[in-house]
């Protein structure tokens, strides 16, 4: 049988739909109080790529924190669609940007949310804020709005000019690229010798 060679797509590079890295106030997150960030998709369906968030522990040791791509719904937060990070830990006076990675797919011409929850009943690390409105490589640029829930995500309550630290990239999207099977001949085989003895 002759070996194969497979050829595969490459995807386009990463596109940042929304982006805020401004500092400024932030608000606490428990295992209650939510937080959501919306972000919007523009004429195509991406895959989500990677989601960065900016999280900050003045409170104590022991701290652990949430993330999670919502759908929208009456331009809130909807359902849970995915779980980004579960029980992240952040140590006391720790401020950092976590990335995390997907791959989900989002529909065109739609809104999302990224909310971020704690896992203490009272007492957690805060989400970073910001009142400048977020860059985005879409054009126009869709509309950002933040929320947060004091009972665990069963309602949602708008908090005007509070833009919450987060990147957002994705994707160009491809369909599952199909492996092409190219046939590569044998090498060559050099022709036989053919030896003659000479009689004495």
């Amino acid at each position: 049988m002759l070996p194969l060679m497979t050829l595969t797509t490459a995807f386009a590079a990463d596109a940042q739909i929304y982006s805020m890295t401004t500092d400024g106030g932030g608000n606490t997150v428990s295992n209650s109080t939510f937080l959501a960030q919306s972000f919007s998709t523009g004429a195509n369906q991406v895959n989500l790529s990677t989601v960065n968030v900016r999280i900050r522990n003045d409170v104590g040791d022991g701290l652990s924190f949430n993330v999670s791509l919502y759908s929208s719904s009456d331009g809130k937060p909807g359902s849970k669609i995915e779980d980004l990070a579960t029980n992240s830990n952040i140590n006391h006076y720790q401020e950092f940007n976590n990335t995390y990675r997907s791959s989900r797919l989002l529909i065109a011409n739609t809104q999302y949310f990224i909310v971020v929850s704690g896992n203490q009943s009272s007492i957690g690390p805060v989400w970073k804020f910001n009142s400048n409105v977020p860059s985005s490589t879409l054009s126009p640029p869709p509309t950002f709005t933040s929320f947060v829930s004091n009972n665990a995500g069963l309602t949602w309550s708008a908090t005007p000019n509070q833009n919450y630290n987060m990147v957002v990239a994705v994707a160009a999207y491809e369909p599952t690229p199909t492996p092409v099977s190219i046939p590569i001949p044998d090498p060559v085989q050099p022709d036989a010798i053919s030896t003659i003895s000479a009689m004495a």
